[in-house]
């Protein structure tokens, strides 16, 4: 095998874990947990939607940066509006907006590292 493809194999993997500029990126970890708080959320309604915009957890305000999904489970007596978003700080959560009673609920938390 000669040196230089030996070489421009290691270039490309090297590339594939850098970022742009040539900076070496680390394997982030992640963890979830179940939370089941409830949680003050304040939120838009709007042409018939709700959408989070900010909530509130142990005292501490998120502004929420992102709305990932949203989804209704309409199996029980009220439906329960459900939606993952992600806040300032990159971290995601699970929020439940309960139809029958319009109560919020914190389900799950994703954080990195």
């Amino acid at each position: 095998m000669a040196v230089g493809s030996h070489v421009g194999r290691f270039a490309r993997g090297a590339a594939a874990n850098a970022a742009p500029g040539g900076v070496r990126r680390r394997m982030q970890t992640v963890r979830s947990e179940a939370l089941d708080e409830a949680v003050s959320v304040r939120a838009d309604f709007h042409g018939g939607a709700v959408t989070p915009v900010a909530f509130r957890r142990r005292g501490r305000e998120h502004r929420v940066a992102r709305v990932n999904a949203r989804w209704v489970d309409r199996a029980g007596k009220h439906p329960r509006f459900y939606f993952s978003v992600t806040d300032e700080n990159g971290d995601v959560y699970q929020l439940q907006l309960q139809g029958g009673d319009l109560l919020w609920w914190l389900d799950t938390v994703t954080l990195e590292g």
